[in-house]
């Protein structure tokens, strides 16, 4: 801890001023920097003595630090506006997590949860926040350097972010369930070494690059202020899942599976250390958001999805259900077909409700590639008796159908499923 400079006559009488009624004279934040930091650091310069009534005078009630979010912001607007000159829309906005949050909420919580921060109210209940204070050692080291006060950042205290993006390294932590901590509301450079620890999760370069990838994405969440449809991003990701091939039929979703290699993305000790590893099965709520039904209060678990379900966008796993090759059908293209098995020799083989039946061995975008078919259906026949009427040749329907002159004589002869030659 740095050595504590004597008090001149101008802050001893700030520092009496914060215990005996109310100082609003708080420093200006550093960027990205919280509104606890900023209250914490004012009380460690000032020595003040009772922190239980300082924060009551500021808050209008008897806060406990508040990590990710804050209440009683009118009040603190009030009793700051001479020296910040902000609303409490613009303090939850400009120094909690508030736009994070928000972002992914829809209209009626977003609004909810801003008029609960403006008042004499604690956490809202249909919103689920982690209170972890985490830090960057880089962070603090290029603090000192600069010869400024070592500063809680707000993109450090987001869930789910495990690293510094600005210098690449996973950050420390300590949990504010201690109640110590509820009570003291701590600056960064009065936590000793024992307070803290790395955090050590070990990912291999795919999960730290994942982890990077969500860390910029709260990051870009908080510091944009935009709101953002979730209901429309979660109807996405079934299909985007099915796409994917996590498939056990033309609709439905191997969610088991899935769930597999959503851990193995992320890593089992980094989504058990943020609260969002899902159990393995078809209805945890990995299964629940890509169904579209993950309730909007789990922010973290969304942004989890989102970055998982676009990775699966970036790649075609070749396994997608097929499409109907046949282009003379009546169904017409993109027609998905009801039954699809994986034989011999690496192939699949699929069967339309059309009639026609071949073997591809794998898919582009959904499009079976290499097919050959096994079973014409309906759909030749008919055009090769409408084209036989027109005084058309074998040969000639052969060629216009893409099927053997044999195979025409059989459909002509009244078999509408014939066997490919």
């Amino acid at each position: 801890m740095r050595a504590r400079p004597p008090c001149s006559k101008k802050t001893s009488a700030r520092r009496d001023q914060a215990d005996e009624t109310m100082s609003v004279d708080l420093d200006p934040p550093y960027p990205d920097e919280s509104l606890f930091s900023v209250v914490a650091r004012y009380m460690e310069d000032l020595r003040v003595g009772n922190k239980v009534r300082f924060l009551k005078n500021l808050f209008g009630y008897q806060q406990r630090l508040s990590v990710t979010l804050a209440y009683g912001l009118e009040r603190v607007a009030d009793e700051t506006r001479h020296v910040w000159g902000l609303s409490s829309d613009e303090l939850a906005e400009q120094l909690t997590l508030y736009p994070y949050y928000a972002a992914l909420l829809p209209m009626t919580l977003r609004d909810g949860l801003l008029v609960a921060m403006r008042q004499k109210q604690r956490k809202p209940s249909p919103l689920i926040v982690h209170s972890t204070l985490r830090y960057c050692e880089d962070c603090r080291a290029t603090d000192r350097a600069a010869g400024r006060p070592e500063y809680w950042r707000r993109s450090h205290l987001l869930p789910g972010v495990m690293l510094c993006l600005e210098h690449g390294r996973c950050l420390s932590e300590i949990s504010s369930k201690e109640l110590h901590f509820l009570i003291s509301w701590p600056t960064l450079q009065s936590l000793s070494e024992m307070d803290a620890h790395p955090i050590a999760l070990d990912p291999n370069p795919a999960q730290f690059d994942a982890w990077e990838r969500v860390a910029r994405a709260c990051v870009w969440l908080l510091n944009n202020r935009v709101s953002t449809d979730v209901g429309a991003t979660l109807a996405q990701f079934k299909v985007t899942a099915w796409r994917a091939g996590y498939t056990f039929g033309p609709r439905d979703l191997d969610c088991r599976r899935l769930t597999r290699h959503f851990i193995e993305f992320y890593g089992e000790p980094y989504l058990l250390h943020s609260g969002s590893l899902p159990t393995i099965g078809n209805n945890n709520w990995l299964a629940k958001a890509v169904n579209g039904h993950l309730p909007p209060r789990f922010t973290t678990r969304a942004v989890l999805v989102a970055i998982f379900m676009a990775s699966l966008r970036e790649r075609d796993s070749g396994v997608i259900w097929p499409t109907c090759p046949n282009s003379i059908a009546y169904h017409g293209p993109e027609h998905i077909v009801e039954h699809r098995t994986r034989i011999k020799g690496g192939r699949f083989a699929g069967k339309c409700s059309c009639g026609f039946r071949f073997t591809y061995s794998r898919t582009e975008a959904g499009v079976p590639q290499d097919v050959r078919p096994t079973l014409y259906g309906h759909s030749h026949a008919e055009l090769a008796r409408k084209l036989e009427r027109t005084g058309a040749t074998l040969t000639d329907i052969a060629n216009v159908i893409g099927v053997s002159p044999k195979v025409v004589s059989r459909l002509l002869k009244g078999n509408a499923r014939v066997a490919a030659s």
